[in-house]
């Protein structure tokens, strides 16, 4: 039999079982939210994937509802480019994928702007001081009390407010069981309540009502274009991928048709919470109440078919959704009776890529997915220590990780760290000098950036700009580059040719000249003598210290500023090859095997893209560049290729 059976291929009730070896990893656990059913993942796994088949409708459970399956929304790191636009689970995914870019730490960096805190609601789907509901190209939206609101995230400019008692409705297009619009009744303000979560499809906010409505408002005006009836008492947390949005409700699931007059696609009267939508399937959890176990289901986007089933089973009692990423779903599980924290990557065929495991106890907090590697962070109950720990995503291997010293560096003050443009924003304390630390991890090297002395709680990072919430406080504030100006504790270029001074004095001794362009810190405050401000720097690239005139300086801070963490101070730094002995390799381009790692040496054969090659050992520099020993697995035949056309094999 074959290892995947996909549905369409059974016959009448047959089933398949495939087994996999247990490895995993670190999990997350998931957060119930108000609408969520009693059940808490029992025997949640991936340890067994039964096959079959669903020809009805009924389980195609909307692509992509950001509904339920975990209650809050993971952050991973974006693109380095802005995408415009996030919402809940920021993409079709549920990866979390913030829009970047990331703050420009080479600029002056200071407050922007801020609001109050009642101003500022945290949604029903965040733990924690998660609370912002979208982004649509430069407007930021948020809740507050019972309604949304809008404003500008460059200069925090209020642009409208909506809520469902204040909205006039205009006539309603609902859905027959025909799937074709029908005059619906208004529905009493009684009746009206904003969900905690958004989605936005071009210039649309949508937004679903719990009388089983959604909403539609124009995204700069807040005026409210159509309201449809979806025929159901009550849907909510709609996910929009290719103009079609999809919603979970009290009858099922329905997928909607948008535009200026939407209409009903498909309706699916078994109850669960999707996953994510990637590669033309929607990934959805069904509760089994009389088996008391969950499992995972792929469903075809456009009819709702079945593909497969994944019954979670052996890896644990609780688990949690990490997102889907090219085609992947990582998934992390836990057993309450061992330490043992289990990360599994499933494919979209359901096979089971890889999984991994590791002692870890609880885990403070995660980072998820970025383009290369999945990312957590952990802590150890027993020897005291945190990880922060990054593996490749095609395979499961390690990429680098960091035992962070927990006797000095607490775990975040901010729960998760928020992730953007391959960068981790965390707010963390420093035990020993009872400082806290604004704290910037690269994902993919692992360098560490920190802010001393930030009172600032990362919630969201676009176009530059950080909204964060003051830890003191609880106002909400913008953060962002600024004007830059002369500080203690500064950087500053100097504009013109100058005299480094022993003392604030032009007849005090010369200790050097210091020409236009070079860097200094300026180290206190200034001082005056004969009418003229000096400031004591330290030149950045001598050390030297002295006194400049305040006039030959330019400042080059704003009121925040970043600076590189020595790994070793922050903890124990560790990097792993990408291809070292036994990595499954896969060839990206044809390529031809050679004897020896040259150009010059004998050619033993030529390699497809796609062909499947295992590591002998770890790449070796020559003057031909990066080569790595390879050897073919169809055919067995070892020899040596350039480095640059081998990826990780996507299925280990």
């Amino acid at each position: 039999m074959s290892p995947l059976l996909r549905a369409q291929d059974m016959h009448q009730g047959a089933k398949c079982v495939i087994l996999h070896k247990s490895t995993i990893l670190l999990p997350r656990e998931r957060h119930k939210t108000t609408k969520e059913c009693s059940g808490m993942m029992t025997k949640a796994s991936l340890n067994a994937l039964t096959m079959s088949r669903r020809t009805t409708l009924q389980m195609a459970l909307a692509a992509a509802t950001a509904g339920q399956i975990v209650g809050k929304p993971q952050f991973v790191a974006g693109q380095d480019e802005t995408t415009g636009t996030w919402n809940w689970g920021g993409n079709a995914g549920h990866t979390g994928e913030l829009p970047g870019p990331g703050l420009d730490l080479d600029s002056a960096l200071g407050e922007l702007w801020r609001m109050p805190e009642e101003e500022f609601r945290d949604g029903g789907f965040y733990s924690g001081p998660r609370a912002i509901a979208g982004y649509l190209d430069g407007v930021v939206y948020f809740w507050s009390g019972d309604g949304l609101r809008a404003r500008r995230l460059n200069d925090g400019e209020f642009l409208w407010e909506q809520s469902p008692a204040t909205l006039t409705l205009p006539a309603t297009p609902a859905a027959s069981p025909e799937g074709s619009p029908v005059a619906s009744p208004q529905a009493s303000v009684e009746e009206r309540s904003f969900d905690d979560v958004i989605a936005i499809d071009g210039a649309l906010v949508l937004v679903t009502v719990g009388n089983g409505h959604l909403w539609a408002l124009d995204s700069m005006t807040g005026v409210l274009r159509w309201d449809f009836d979806s025929g159901s008492e009550t849907i909510y947390s709609p996910t929009v991928v290719n103009h079609v949005a999809y919603c979970p409700g009290s009858d099922g699931v329905v997928a909607i048709d948008l535009g200026e007059q939407p209409a009903l696609r498909w309706k699916a009267d078994v109850g669960g919470w999707v996953l994510g939508v990637d590669s033309g399937y929607v990934y959805i959890e069904v509760y089994d109440a009389d088996d008391g176990v969950f499992s995972i289901r792929a469903l075809n986007v456009e009819d709702g078919s079945e593909y497969w089933r994944a019954s979670l089973a052996d890896f644990g009692e609780r688990g949690s959704f990490y997102g889907i990423l090219d085609g992947g779903l990582f998934l992390g599980m836990q057993d309450d009776e061992t330490p043992l924290k289990n990360l599994v990557k499933v494919d979209q065929d359901g096979q089971v890529s890889w999984n991994v495991s590791g002692d870890y106890y609880s885990s403070d907090y995660n980072w998820v997915l970025s383009d290369t590697i999945t990312t957590l962070i952990a802590s150890d109950g027993d020897y005291g220590s945190h990880w922060i720990i990054s593996r490749f995503a095609e395979n499961g291997n390690p990429h680098w990780e960091i035992e962070v010293d927990a006797s000095r560096w607490a775990s975040s003050i901010s729960g998760e760290p928020v992730l953007c443009a391959g960068k981790a924003y965390a707010l963390v304390r420093d035990a020993n000098q009872d400082k806290r630390l604004l704290v910037i991890v690269d994902s993919v090297t692992g360098d560490v950036f920190g802010a001393w002395d930030s009172l600032t709680i990362p919630l969201f990072v676009a176009d530059g700009v950080m909204l964060a919430r003051d830890y003191d406080t609880d106002e909400i504030l913008a953060i962002g580059t600024v004007p830059a100006v002369l500080q203690a504790g500064g950087r500053a270029a100097v504009a013109a040719d100058a005299t480094l001074r022993g003392a604030p004095s032009d007849t005090a001794i010369e200790r050097a000249q210091v020409v236009a362009g070079t860097l200094v810190d300026v180290t206190g405050e200034s001082e005056s003598s004969n009418g003229v401000e000096w400031l004591p720097v330290t030149v950045s690239d001598t050390d030297e210290s002295g006194w400049l005139p305040a006039d030959v300086l330019s400042g080059q801070d704003g009121a925040i500023r970043f600076s590189a963490i020595d790994l070793y101070e922050f903890g124990q730094f560790t990097a792993y090859p990408m291809f070292t002995a036994g990595t499954q390799a896969e060839i990206v381009e044809t390529t031809e095997l050679r004897g020896a790692p040259s150009e010059s040496s004998a050619l033993k054969a030529t390699l497809d893209a796609g062909t499947l090659v295992t590591v002998t050992s770890a790449p070796t520099e020559t003057d031909d560049g990066e080569w790595c020993p390879i050897m073919v697995d169809a055919t067995n035949e070892s020899g040596w290729v350039p480095l640059s056309v081998l990826t990780l094999a996507p299925n280990t």
